[in-house]
């Protein structure tokens, strides 16, 4: 009820006295907390300390999957607006203090849009000239489809107004929302990651002139949607997006050092147009997609310098014979090789191990028995230095020094003991030819309910000698009968 619908002077009279009453008494409290605030103890420390106790308090931004994947609400979280908060010194010291506003985090929400952008306006000119670290993110399931279609634009705009500070990015808002902005400059921008939070996106010339990137990462968003410079990128990681897309990245990306391409999937009538030398890459990692062969991806590269090596395959088919030909094509020296995840048989397992004698490292994780694939101990004979099978020639694997392997139901304890064993005990020269190297540290996986006795003594000599040695098994049986080829 306003007072001019008030009948009764009374009333009137009344009510202003008592909202004049009120006013005096809330000027009063906040006096009397001011003049309360000045004996806290922390109340007299120096504006600086007390800033730098505001920076201890921060958390720092991670850019973790786990906690910032798509649809999923924020962590509730310290932010420098917590001190502006407390009292007028208080929010002097932190808007005064660039430090404490360098971190943008944002979850962008459909209720809370219009406050947001004005916050984030202001947190932008808190924060000086700093360089950024800025993560951008919708914040919840339901707000999904709606950004899709009215993607946050206002947002994408004051971020872009400050590009030339972006330093590290983490942005999982619509693609779209960026599109009509023009390519701005981004000379510090070091670490770009992007994730689709949409059904409609669309291409960006935004970072047309980002040269600088040094690591670039898309989960599960297309590169193809974005114009990028020929630049200095030094690490591309990749989930769930064309390899096509990944290929052309990598076109623009002769200093590459790592690669790391989880689940990348061909598009219809796939064909790379030549094959593509990245003379600076150390370390590549693929994974393949279930029921998807990247075989054409692998046959479209050269990697002389790779000294790292993974593959993952989540699928039936390895391929194998890419693997072999990417290997002897780059002429490359691996001394990491890891396996995950495959059904091959001994032949091809083989074939590869031949073409890496300078490996120090192989962990190996082999998914079971298949159509008759398996691993015998035909594998074992030819890693054990001196073995009889070898008839003189070396053993595979040479250099290692260290072993992981995990193979269910499919290898002979008895075997891998004597191995282990040769490569420990007999390792070093003979002659001036290098026996192998001496197996330092190992890791078995394997079926079983028990270990023999005999097998454990043997293991257990090796730990006194020095070896170290971690065995785990399942308490499964297999469900199907065991060959073993000697």
């Amino acid at each position: 009820m306003t007072i001019e619908g008030l009948n009764d002077p009374h009333l009137v009279t009344a009510l202003i006295v008592a909202e004049s009453e009120y006013i005096r008494a809330s000027h009063r409290l906040a006096s009397t907390r001011e003049t309360l605030n000045t004996f806290a103890p922390i109340n007299h420390f120096p504006d600086e300390i007390l800033a730098e106790i505001f920076r201890w308090c921060l958390p720092e931004l991670r850019f973790s999957q786990d906690e910032h994947v798509l649809m999923t609400a924020p962590v509730k979280r310290v932010t420098p607006l917590l001190f502006s908060g407390i009292c007028r010194r208080w929010r002097r010291i932190a808007i005064t203090t660039p430090v404490l506003w360098r971190n943008v985090e944002l979850y962008v929400s459909i209720r809370r849009y219009k406050s947001q952008t004005s916050v984030l306006e202001n947190w932008l000119i808190y924060s000086g000239d700093l360089s950024l670290t800025i993560l951008v993110n919708v914040c919840a399931q339901e707000d999904l489809k709606y950004w899709s279609r009215y993607p946050p634009v206002k947002i994408a705009e004051l971020l872009s107004q400050h590009s030339a500070r972006w330093h590290i990015a983490y942005v999982a808002i619509p693609i779209n929302a960026f599109s009509e902005i023009p390519s701005v400059p981004f000379p510090r921008l070091a670490s770009l990651t992007f994730r689709t939070s949409s059904y409609r996106n669309a291409v960006t010339n935004m970072f047309a002139t980002a040269d600088q990137i040094r690591s670039i990462e898309f989960l599960s968003t297309a590169p193809g949607y974005f114009t990028f410079p020929k630049g200095k990128i030094q690490i591309l990681r990749a989930h769930y997006v064309p390899a096509q897309d990944c290929y052309r990245v990598m076109c623009l990306s002769p200093e590459l050092v790592d690669c790391h391409l989880e689940s990348p999937y061909l598009k219809p009538d796939v064909a790379f147009p030549e094959i593509l030398v990245m003379q600076q890459l150390e370390r590549l990692y693929v994974t393949q997609y279930p029921h998807e062969s990247i075989g054409l991806f692998l046959d479209a590269i050269t990697v002389p310098s790779v000294r790292s090596f993974e593959f993952g395959a989540q699928a039936h088919e390895v391929p194998h014979a890419q693997i072999i030909s990417m290997i002897q094509r780059s002429g490359c020296l691996l001394k990491s090789l890891v396996l995950r995840f495959i059904e091959m048989d001994d032949t091809d397992l083989m074939a590869i191990l031949r073409l890496t004698p300078a490996v120090t490292e192989f962990r190996i994780l082999i998914m079971g028995i298949d159509q008759g694939r398996t691993t015998t101990n035909r594998l074992l004979h030819t890693l054990t230095p001196l073995h009889s099978s070898l008839e003189g020639r070396a053993c595979l694997l040479p250099c290692l020094e260290f072993l992981e392997f995990e193979a269910p139901y499919i290898y002979d304890e008895e075997a891998m003991v004597d191995m282990l064993a040769s490569r420990w005990r007999k390792a070093g020269y003979v002659d001036g030819n290098l026996i192998c190297a001496k197996l330092q540290r190992v890791y078995l996986g394997n079926n079983g309910t028990t270990i023999h006795s005999t097998i454990t003594e043997q293991l257990q000599k090796l730990i006194d000698e020095g070896m170290e040695i971690e065995m785990s098994r399942m308490t499964f049986a297999p469900p199907f009968e065991i060959f073993v080829d000697d």
